[in-house]
C-alpha cells in the first residue's frame, strides 16, 4: 500500500501518520499469527494436485506477479484429513472434494482483515462427494479475500 505524504505535513503529523500505518501492519500480522497458531501448521501440505479444491482455482500467476494482482486459490490439507484451508484472494465459488476429510467437517469463513469467523450453514458438512463454497460477501474492510476453514476435529 503506497501512501503519499503531502509536503505541508509537519514532523509531528508525519510521526503520527507513520505510527498509524505501522499499527495497521502489526494488527494484520497479529491476526494472521493468531490464525496460523490455531492450525496444525506443521502438518499442512499444499494441494498441488488439486484433489481437494477441484474448481474455482483462478489463474496461477508467474513469480514476477505481485501477490495483490493474483486471483489464485491456494489450498492446504493435512494428510490425515483433519483440516483443509483455502485462501481466496478474490470472491468466487470453489468446489471442494469433501471425501478428503476424515470426518464430517465444521466449516467457516475466516476474515483476514479482522480475525472473525463466519459459520457456514449446514454444519457439519458431510465428508462425501463435493461441495460448493462461496464467500459470504465483502470482508470487514470491504475487500473480497477470505479463507475457507474445514475442520474435521470439531475445534472450530
Amino acid at each position: 500500500m503506497a501512501t503519499t505524504v503531502p509536503n505541508s505535513i509537519t514532523g509531528l503529523q508525519h510521526r503520527v501518520l507513520f505510527l498509524s500505518l505501522v499499527d495497521q501492519r502489526f494488527a494484520a500480522a497479529s491476526i494472521w499469527k493468531t490464525f496460523f497458531c490455531s492450525l496444525p501448521w506443521l502438518d499442512l501440505l499444499p494441494d498441488q494436485d488439486h484433489t481437494v479444491v477441484t474448481s474455482g482455482l483462478g489463474t496461477y500467476a508467474t513469480l514476477e506477479a505481485r501477490v495483490s494482482q493474483s486471483d489464485y486459490c491456494t489450498a492446504v490439507k493435512t494428510p490425515d484429513g483433519v483440516c483443509v484451508i483455502a485462501y481466496l484472494p478474490t470472491a468466487r465459488t470453489i468446489t471442494v472434494t469433501m471425501a478428503s476429510m476424515r470426518a464430517p467437517a465444521h466449516a467457516a469463513w475466516f476474515d483476514p482483515t479482522n480475525g472473525a469467523y463466519t459459520t457456514i450453514p449446514g454444519r457439519p458438512v458431510a465428508n462425501t462427494g463435493t461441495r460448493l463454497f462461496t464467500p459470504p460477501g465483502k470482508n470487514h474492510e470491504a475487500a473480497d479475500d477470505w479463507v475457507l476453514v474445514l475442520d474435521g476435529s470439531g475445534s472450530i
